[in-house]
């Protein structure tokens, strides 16, 4: 049975079949499948499958997990004589050994190996964990850190502990072992996808894109900082992000004044309006936080091309006087083209329907609305729920969506839900992209937030 199971696992340095040339070639699967390549016996505590398994754990880091390439390079100074490709073939074996129910594959792997300990579960207890807290728009390290540590399972923990591994660690290894979630060059975590507007925006206001740069100088810098972004129109984009053109320039309106006056804004007269005064708390703000605990939804206008930039200070200026823990954002943009790449089949029919004069896109429509409405379970009484970066709402045809919300918002069911719209209120009317319209209520209060 030597042969058979050196051909199974590659031991004699070759490429192993995949688990269906394997039954293949043997006539049997499963349970026979095992019995035909040797597998059986070495279960046994009489064989070398538990030296092999102890040899195992001896190359494995002190978190226990490592890629199997990893661990290849550790056991081959346990093996004397063997070669890189032998050892890897010995660790895909130990690995079958060490998952009798058949959580590993045959022959080729599954390209980790781990101790004992680390079950399937909580690997993706705590890749949830990560996929979650670290989406968009980027977010501390240690933010990251601190929820994979409350994340971990009950019983990984004294082993991690005995081998004085903390959540950084855990972080640290996954981030090797799956390349997700990315990094910035401040060390800020995200997970790609990411909207090329949203990848511009984060430089702008970040401080990372220079006051006043251009657009190759911008398309540098986005290699730089981020992995996976989907590229769309370059000019449209930059100005979705909240610069403005200054002849063969890009300014960051919110360091460098104008050299022209920007063009009027459509808004009835009865709408207030307010300028953010550095280091001056809005009175609309202010409001939003009073309103809080009656809830409903409110509006928050602001231009087109300052909707990026003030959908965040908005946000943090609410964190800061509410809490950061009663606020919770939601960058309808990202959340609705991550929806979107999520789904390969309608991913695949995006590019017919932006290129169409008139497109709609209600066979989008159940799939972007189930992403929102997961995006706002959070919304409760006693919370402040901001949607921002919300053109695509119009775009995709989803302010019937929106309208519902506000019905069920009434009342405080839903806490306050704070709507930013890249345009104003006009003819009594919400323009999202100041143009389609969405119907405007008083109890709406929407106000006009203006750079100063």
């Amino acid at each position: 049975q030597w042969q058979a199971l050196a051909d199974a696992f590659g031991l004699d340095g070759n490429d192993p079949p995949d688990a269906a040339e394997l039954e293949s070639t043997h006539g049997v699967s499963g349970p026979q499948l095992e019995d035909a390549v040797g597998i059986a016996v070495l279960r046994s505590p009489m064989s070398a499958g538990p030296v092999l398994l102890r040899l195992l754990d001896e190359a494995l880091p002190a978190i226990g997990l490592a890629s199997e390439e990893q661990t290849a390079l550790a056991l081959q100074a346990r093996l004397p004589g063997a070669t890189d490709a032998e050892a890897l073939g010995w660790v895909r074996l130990a690995q079958v050994l060490r998952s009798p129910t058949g959580g590993h594959e045959f022959g080729r792997g599954i390209g980790l190996a781990s101790a004992d300990i680390w079950q399937p579960q909580h690997l993706t207890t705590i890749r949830a964990t990560l996929a979650t807290e670290a989406r968009w728009p980027p977010v501390p390290r240690s933010h990251v850190v601190q929820a994979v540590e409350a994340a971990l399972p009950a019983t990984l923990r004294p082993f991690l502990a005995s081998r004085n591994v903390d959540a950084a660690a855990v972080v640290d290894c996954l981030l090797r072992l799956d390349n997700r979630p990315c990094q910035t060059t401040t060390g800020l975590m995200y997970t790609p996808p990411v909207a090329l507007a949203d990848a511009l925006a984060w430089l702008r206001t970040s401080g990372r894109a220079a006051e006043r740069t251009t657009t190759d100088e911008l398309r540098k810098l986005v290699a730089e900082e981020f992995v996976a972004v989907v590229e769309t129109a370059w000019p449209e984009a930059v100005a979705a992000a909240g610069f403005v053109a200054d002849g063969a320039t890009w300014i960051d309106p919110q360091r460098v004044r104008r050299t022209e006056p920007s063009e009027p804004l459509r808004i009835d007269p009865g709408i207030q309006r307010e300028r953010l005064v550095t280091g001056r708390l809005p009175q609309s703000v202010q409001h939003l936080v009073a309103a809080m605990q009656s809830g409903g939804l409110r509006v928050v206008c602001t231009r087109p091309v300052d909707h990026a930039h003030l959908s965040l200070q908005l946000v943090d200026m609410l964190r800061e006087v509410a809490g950061a823990g009663n606020v919770n954002s939601v960058d309808v943009n990202a959340l609705l083209l991550h929806a979107l790449q999520d789904a390969p089949k309608l991913w695949a029919l995006v590019p017919a329907f932006e290129a169409a004069k008139q497109p709609s896109w209600k066979w989008a429509t159940p799939t972007l609305e189930a992403a929102l409405e997961a995006a706002i379970q959070g919304a409760v009484p006693g919370r402040i729920t901001v949607l921002h970066t919300t053109a695509l709402l119009a775009t995709l045809d989803l302010l019937g969506w929106l309208q519902r919300v506000y019905d069920r918002a009434r009342g405080g069911r839903l806490g306050l839900i704070v709507v930013v719209v890249p345009g104003a209120v006009y003819q009594n009317r919400v323009r999202f992209n100041d143009a389609e319209p969405f119907p405007y209520t008083p109890d709406m209060a929407a106000v006009l937030l203006e750079v100063a």
